[in-house]
């Protein structure tokens, strides 16, 4: 699965020219008072073609939202009547909204050279400042960095189902006694993360993306449990008008109680689609490779050794004039073992979907949270419950971002886990308390 398809509290990628669509030219709005869109389609096969209707309509649709539409209307206008500034302006607006910023700085240059009014200039010399600024932005590197520091409580520090004894129907129902590390452990825990990230333009439409990640835990009730992972990701990404397509490989290495317990290598693409400047829709799929390290603490781990592989689409939804944030994932996939002497009841499908949003109350306060199901259907039998493994994983993150200062925020967070199984030792519930605080340094 997507390591927590991570809570978005900012878009995968800048919705542009959100200071633009916020406001009509001054041109347009002096325009007559647009009518309803609705009631202006339903004219348009006895009226299209006429320049006062699609003016009319093209600027309705602007204040609706709807680019295309508008592009439609204008250029119809523009077709019979080619000097028409104000059509021609609204059609310069309506490709910003779609983000196709060559061909509006093509319909400002020609409306400049037909010496508009003082009124259409000073809207003129707006639009084009606007789109030098969004293009300078889009042609520099970008580097960012923050660490971060946490405090919290777990309840179930290694997943573990709330047993002490278990029966094992291969072994004639014999009871067993769990041993201590296998069993529920509660802790306060401590957490420490450093992040790095740098993106650098190769040209007008492709970037280079670098991504570098630590993070630690350790627990106080005991050592067993403690992690350090790592990773680091290098990628592409390349934009033209309201689509990006991107590619990337990322390495990870975790290791638990200073041991090696696996190595992860994952090729991820994605490709993206700004509906309009609140939507945006995505497809992804991701190849990734598990290699189990063997030691003293987790014998003959090598065996769990395996390949994953994920596909899946999202919605992202602004609201609320981007104060609020909404996305629903839907995903679905195989893992597969890839020793073949490897225990062939490891191997399993997987499905899911995931909700959630986030909300800025104030300039200084956010809240956000999600919720999540999966299913995993194994393939064969177990051999020590004598029966195939269905498992269903449930979890759910409430969190809240409270910025002290322009540099240091507080980073409070409840996250809840259950793994409802048939096999009972893969039953457990989890909950957890941790309050961060983050200080970005770049």
């Amino acid at each position: 699965m997507l390591t927590k398809y991570k809570r978005l509290t900012k878009r995968r990628r800048q919705l542009r020219f959100t200071a633009l669509l916020a406001m009509l030219p001054c041109a347009l709005a002096s325009a007559q008072t647009p009518s309803s869109l609705n009631e202006l389609l339903a004219q348009e096969n006895s009226r299209a073609g006429t320049p006062a209707y699609d003016l009319k309509l093209g600027t309705a649709a602007l204040h609706e939202d709807a680019p295309t539409v508008a592009v439609m209307a204008f250029e119809r206008c523009l077709a019979v009547t080619p000097d028409h500034e104000q059509c021609r302006l609204g059609l310069a607006h309506a490709y910003i909204m779609l983000s196709e910023k060559q061909n509006a700085r093509a319909e400002l240059q020609h409306l400049q050279k037909q010496q508009p009014s003082p009124e259409i200039q000073k809207s003129i010399a707006h639009y084009l400042d606007l789109l030098s600024q969004a293009e300078s932005k889009s042609e520099v590197a970008r580097l960012s960095s923050y660490i971060q520091v946490g405090l919290g409580y777990d309840s179930n520090i290694n997943s573990a189902a709330d047993l002490s004894e278990i029966a094992l129907p291969g072994d004639g129902d014999i009871v067993y006694l769990l041993p201590k590390e296998h069993q529920r452990t509660k802790s306060a825990v401590m957490t420490a993360r450093y992040h790095i990230r740098y993106s650098t333009p190769i040209n007008e439409q492709w970037r280079f993306t670098a991504q570098g990640n630590i993070a630690t835990r350790g627990n106080f009730k005991t050592s067993r449990y403690n992690t350090l992972v790592s990773d680091v990701s290098v990628g592409l990404a390349r934009s033209v008008d309201r689509h990006e397509l991107s590619a990337r490989i990322k390495l990870q290495n975790y290791r638990l109680r200073n041991k090696n317990f696996r190595n992860m290598g994952t090729l991820i693409g994605q490709y993206a689609y700004s509906v309009n400047s609140t939507t945006e829709l995505s497809a992804f799929a991701q190849a990734s490779k598990l290699n189990y390290s063997s030691s003293r603490y987790a014998q003959d781990n090598s065996r769990r050794n395996a390949r994953r592989y994920i596909g899946g689409a999202s919605l992202l939804k602004g609201f609320a004039d981007e104060r609020a944030l909404a996305y629903a994932t839907l995903y679905g996939g195989t893992h597969r073992k890839s020793k073949s002497r490897a225990p062939t009841h490891i191997n399993h499908d997987i499905a899911g979907l995931r909700i959630g949003g986030m909300y800025l109350v104030t300039p200084r306060f956010q809240i956000e949270g999600g919720v999540a199901v999966e299913r995993r259907r194994f393939k064969d039998t177990h051999p020590s419950f004598e029966k195939r493994r269905r498992d269903t994983f449930y979890d759910a993150y409430l969190g809240a971002i409270y910025a002290i200062n322009r540099k240091l925020t507080l980073r409070p967070q409840y996250q809840f886990y259950r793994n409802h199984s048939n096999l009972a030792l893969g039953r457990y519930k989890r909950h957890i308390f941790m309050v961060n605080l983050r200080y970005d340094l770049l």
